[in-house]
Parts: structure tokens; sequence; C-alpha cells
């Protein structure tokens, strides 16, 4: 059995407020307001968002419980995350140091790699939908706009167009071609957001940007080390056969970069310094 605790936020479509177990654990709860109740379409994504999730267990994705009735409300409830998020962390302390990206961009890969073995293209990924642990560990968050890796299985909206124009792959403006490479896109938007203070493309409009997306070159990242730059780059390909195939390629990759960016940083020894991308080009050299 559950009750319902205070409330933690609230956002344009629901509230969140804090679930209490008989057990003692302390969940969070999401609750559609009523007027979001009336929508169909939000209605389907609330329940949605709860099927999808239910089960599926990983240290870099958001634990969900499932669908309970409290009090008459219907309530998502989900793991509590004490921390902040991805959004709030680049407002204050962006550019981030490559190491740092690099083991951020390693969890969320390995969330989505775990998403995407279960069947689930998020499809809205984006520094607010990534909470921060009380650790710093990254946690993919909100799947309202997710659905099944395959068309069979998926609900009617699965054919929309969806998802925040900033993290938005190429394809994304055909939903037949959307899959997990698309989510892997939006994290090499996320990722040159940590590294340089702001995601690869801007411009005065949403249809501005999604062109950009699609027509404009790859970001140059000067400044960025080289190994984490074209890590970058190739998970910003424009065509999804040319990103990481799947998203565990992404995640060795950003592990590998995390690890040899710390390590340079560390090395100290008589005149000799070793650069961070010295660390990563050592690195890359032992694949």
């Amino acid at each position: 059995m559950y009750r319902i605790g205070r409330e933690l936020g609230s956002g344009a479509i629901g509230r969140v407020v804090e679930v209490h177990g008989d057990d003692g654990r302390v969940w969070a709860g999401k609750i559609l307001h009523e007027s979001q109740r009336a929508d169909e379409r939000a209605r389907r994504r609330f329940e949605a968002e709860a099927r999808l999730l239910t089960g599926v267990a990983h240290p870099n994705l958001i634990g969900v419980e499932g669908l309970v009735h409290i009090d008459g409300e219907a309530v998502l409830v989900m793991e509590l995350v004490a921390g902040s998020d991805l959004a709030h962390l680049i407002a204050a302390e962006a550019p981030l140091a490559a190491s740092r990206a690099a083991a951020l961009g390693r969890g969320v890969a390995a969330g989505l790699a775990e998403a995407h073995r279960a069947g689930l293209v998020h499809r809205d990924l984006k520094p607010a939908n990534i909470l921060l642990a009380a650790d710093g560990t990254p946690k993919v968050a909100d799947f309202g706009l997710a659905r099944a890796a395959s068309f069979a299985t998926s609900g009617p909206d699965a054919a929309a167009v969806a998802g925040t124009p900033d993290y938005m792959a190429p394809e994304s403006i055909d939903p037949l071609a959307i899959d997990g490479r698309s989510d892997l896109y939006a994290l090499g938007c996320i990722l040159c957001e940590l590294v340089t203070g702001s995601p690869p493309y801007r411009g005065a409009t949403a249809l501005a940007i999604l062109a950009a997306h699609r027509e404009a070159p790859l970001p140059e990242l000067a400044g960025v080390p080289d190994e984490l730059r074209r890590t970058i780059r190739w998970l910003l390909a424009k065509s999804p056969a040319d990103r990481p195939q799947p998203a565990g390629e992404a995640e060795a990759a950003l592990a590998r970069l995390a690890a040899s960016e710390s390590v340079a940083l560390a090395v100290r020894g008589g005149d000799a310094v070793a650069s961070p991308a010295t660390g990563a080009a050592l690195e890359a050299s032992r694949r």
C-alpha cells in the first residue's frame, strides 16, 4: 500500500509527489494534472511510460514500480532521486572538463543501451530528462514520449514527430526512421553542450534548428581533446548508419575516454606531464 506525501514539483503535464510505502520506502509519484487527464493522448503517454519501463532495471535508468491508484489518483510510482538534473548542472558549471563530461556520457549511454535492449526508444533525450543522483550518477528519466522499437507493438502516437529541437536527430522528421541511434544523436548533442556550454546548432525557430541538424556542418569543437571531439562527432553523424551501432559502442568509447582523461590529468613525473589529449591517444592506441 502507498500514501501520497508532499509535492516535490509541478510542470505543464503533471506534478511530482512523494509516495510512501508501507515498508518505509519513499518513492516519487507522477500525477497528471486534471486538464491532462481529459486529453486522451496525454493519458495514453502516461500509461505507456508505466507499461514500457516497469521491470526494466539499470543503475543509469530511473526505476519504475508501475502505475497504481492512490486515493482515487492514478500515480506513476518511480525511484526518488535526491539530486538535480543535467540541465541545472550545465547552467551552473558548463563547460565541463572532458573527463567529467565523458563519465556522465558513459552513464547515459549505459542506460540507453539497457533501454534499447529492452526494445525502447526514448525519443526525447535532453539534459532536463537526465537526473543526477546524490553521488552524481546520471539516470535517464521521463520516458513519456518513448515507444517500442517495433512499430508492431507501439501505440498510435508512435508515428508522431516527437522530441525537443535542440536534440533531435536529422531523421526525426520521419518517425518511421527513428530508432535507438536517434537517441545516440541526442547524446552527442548533450555531450557537445557539456563541453562547450551550448548544443551543436542554434536557430531562430524550431524549424531552423531542425534544418541545421540536417544540413549544417558538424561542430568543430575547438579546444575539446581529440578523442572526445571525435566521439561527439561520431554520435552526431548525419546518417544513423555512421553512428555507434549499438549504444554499447558509445558506452565503451566514453568509458575509455573517462578513464584515460582521469589518468592523464593525474600523472606527474619529473619533467613529463601527460596531457588529456595524450592520455586519450594512448588509450586509443590500445584498441
